[in-house]
C-alpha cells in the first residue's frame, strides 16, 4: 500500500502464548519500514522489562465510575521467580529492534503479570495453576521524522507517564515454598486486581497520545458467551476509567493565560469518552463469535457452535467474512450500540480488524484458535468457537498527528509544491490491517494495522485529484467534484482502487 514518507504508526497485537517469537520477528515487523513509530502490543507475553520506561508506573485501583492510585509497590502487580533473565529480554528487544531497523529508539516499556510457567498446586490437588506471561507495551520510535521525534522528545523531556490497571481474578504462582495454599497472603491479589487481566498504559500529554495493551477475560468452559462478556465489558469501563484518570492528571495546561479555562475543561472530563487525545488500544480483548442460537451443549468441544462457524471462518470469499463479522461477531456488535450502552474507552473509537474486513472487504480470518507451532496453513483447533478476539481500536488520531507537525499540510497534486496547494486538508487514516497467517508460534495469530495521514477521501493520487478538481472549476462544479471525490473514497474503502 501507498505509505506516506513522513512515517505513520505501524501497531501490533500479539498474544503470544508464552512462547518465543522464534524467528518470525523479520515477518512480524516487515510493515515497519516506513513507520515513525512501532507499537508492540503483548499479552502472554514470557518476560517483562527489568527496567521500566518511563520507571514509576502508577498502579491504578479502577473500578466502572472511578479510577485512583495506590501507592506504588511493584509486587502487586508484577512478580517474578527464577527463570526471569535481564539478558534474555536483552536480546528479544535487540531482535526486535533488527526487525524494525536501527533507526528506531525504545521510547516506552512498561508491564504487569508474572513469569510463565506451570505452577504445582498443595499436594493431593489436581489443579496446576498456570501463568502465561505478561501483559507488556513496547514503543519505539524514530527520532528523525515527525512523528517519531516528538515521541522521543516526550522521552527526554520526561514528559510520558504510564499506568498499570490490574482487573483479573488469577490466584499468584510466584510463592515457590512447597504446599503453599493458593489463600495464604503470599499468593493472594486482592480480589479483581489480579495483572493476568487488565491494561498497561502509556501517555505522552504533548504529543496527545494514549497507547493501551488490554488483556480481557476469557474462558474454557462451555458456557454461551453473554455471561462472559458481562465481566469483559465491566473491565473496559474499568480500563476507560484509568486512561480517564491518566489523560486528566497529566493534561497540559495551555489554553487560557490564567489557566482557568484549561481547569474547566480538565474538570468537565469524567470518562475516557471526552478524552481530547489520540488513542490505540491493542489487545486480546476475547469478545467471540457465537451462532445466534445456542445452548450450554452447543459449546462443547467440537460442539454445533463450532461447526457452525468453522466454515465460514476458514472461507476465502470477503463476502462470508464480513457477513459472519456483521451477524455474530460479538465485539463488532458492541461498537455497533447506541453511545450510552459502550463501555467509556470504545466510545466514538473505531476497529481496525472490523473496518477492513467488513469495510473494505478484505480477508481477515479469525485470530483464534490454532495449534501452537503448526505447519502454515494451520486449521481451527475445535476446542473454540474460531473468534477475532484481538483487535486493534483507535480513536481521534488527528490529535497526535497535527501535534507531530505532519498534518493539515497540503500539496498540490498538479506541481507538488505546497505552496497555495489545492488539495483538502490531511487527515489520519488506517491505510490497512492484516493478520500475519504465516507467523504460527503461538495459538493466536498476530495483527497489525498502520496508520498515517492522508487527505479526506480516498488514498494516495486519486484523493489529490478530487481536491484539485474542485479547485480548479470553482463553487458551481465544486459540488459535482465532492460527490465525485466522494464515490472515489468510498471504492478506495473497498480496495477498488489504491
Amino acid at each position: 500500500p501507498h505509505m506516506n514518507m513522513s512515517g505513520g504508526i505501524f501497531s501490533l497485537q500479539f498474544n503470544t502464548n508464552a512462547c518465543l517469537l522464534k524467528g518470525f520477528e523479520e515477518r512480524i515487523f516487515a510493515g515497519a519500514a516506513n513507520a515513525a513509530v512501532v507499537i508492540c502490543a503483548f499479552q502472554e507475553y514470557d518476560l517483562a522489562p527489568v527496567i521500566m520506561m518511563p520507571q514509576q508506573p502508577t498502579l491504578l485501583l479502577s473500578t466502572e465510575e472511578s479510577a485512583e492510585p495506590c501507592p506504588l509497590q511493584r509486587e502487586a502487580y508484577m512478580r517474578y521467580r527464577e527463570t526471569e533473565g535481564e539478558e534474555l529480554d536483552s536480546v528479544r528487544l535487540a531482535a526486535i529492534k533488527n526487525a524494525i531497523g536501527e533507526s528506531f529508539e525504545l521510547v516506552a516499556d512498561v508491564a504487569m503479570g508474572e513469569t510463565a510457567g506451570m505452577i504445582k498446586l498443595a499436594e493431593g490437588d489436581k489443579k496446576k495453576l498456570e501463568w502465561y506471561g505478561h501483559i507488556r507495551l513496547i514503543i519505539f520510535a524514530r527520532p528523525d521524522l515527525p512523528a517519531g521525534a516528538t515521541l522521543c522528545d516526550s522521552r527526554d523531556n520526561g514528559d510520558l507517564y504510564s499506568c498499570v490497571i490490574p482487573c483479573g481474578d488469577k490466584a499468584s504462582g510466584n510463592d515457590t515454598r512447597e504446599g503453599a495454599a493458593l489463600d495464604e497472603p503470599d499468593s493472594a491479589y486482592p480480589k479483581g486486581l489480579s495483572p493476568d487481566k487488565g491494561a498497561v498504559c502509556v501517555y505522552f500529554p504533548t504529543a496527545k497520545l494514549l497507547v493501551i495493551s488490554a488483556h480481557l477475560h476469557g474462558t474454557n468452559k462451555p458456557k454461551p458467551e453473554s455471561e462472559f462478556n458481562i465481566i469483559r465489558e465491566r473491565q473496559l469501563r474499568r480500563i476507560g476509567q484509568g486512561a480517564t484518570w491518566l489523560v486528566k492528571e497529566y493534561q497540559p495546561t495551555s489554553l487560557s493565560e490564567d489557566g482557568k479555562e484549561e481547569e474547566e475543561v480538565v474538570n468537565q472530563i469524567t470518562s475516557a469518552a471526552e478524552l481530547k487525545c489520540s488513542m490505540i488500544l491493542c489487545g486480546d480483548l476475547n469478545f467471540r463469535v457465537e451462532s445466534e442460537f445456542i445452548t450450554p451443549e452447543d459449546k462443547d468441544k467440537g460442539g454445533n457452535d463450532f461447526k457452525f462457524v468453522e466454515p465460514l471462518a476458514s472461507s476465502e470469499s470477503p463476502l462470508v467474512l464480513s457477513d459472519l463479522m456483521e451477524n455474530n461477531d460479538l465485539f463488532y456488535k458492541l461498537l455497533r450500540n447506541p453511545e450510552d450502552e459502550k463501555p467509556p474507552i470504545l466510545v466514538r473509537s473505531r476497529d481496525a480488524v472490523a473496518e477492513t474486513v467488513c469495510k473494505q472487504r478484505i480477508i481477515v480470518p479469525p485470530t483464534f484458535t490454532f495449534t501452537q507451532d503448526a505447519p502454515y496453513p494451520r486449521k481451527y483447533k475445535n476446542k473454540r468457537t474460531p473468534s477475532w478476539p484481538d483487535r486493534i481500536v483507535f480513536r481521534d488520531l488527528n490529535y497526535f498527528f497535527e501535534e507531530a507537525g505532519v498534518s493539515n499540510r497540503g500539496v498540490d497534486f498538479f506541481t507538488g509544491s505546497a505552496d497555495n496547494a489545492r488539495v483538502r486538508p490531511k487527515v489520519a487514516s488506517l491505510r490497512y490491517c492484516q493478520s500475519l497467517r504465516e507467523v504460527v508460534c503461538s495459538d493466536h495469530e498476530a495483527v497489525v494495522a498502520y496508520f498515517d495521514f492522508d487527505s479526506e477521501h480516498g488514498s494516495g493520487a486519486m484523493s489529490g485529484f478530487w481536491g484539485a478538481f474542485d479547485d480548479a472549476f470553482g463553487q458551481v462544479t465544486g459540488s459535482v467534484g465532492q460527490t465525485m471525490g466522494d464515490t472515489m473514497g468510498l471504492m478506495s474503502c473497498q480496495g477498488i482502487t489504491s
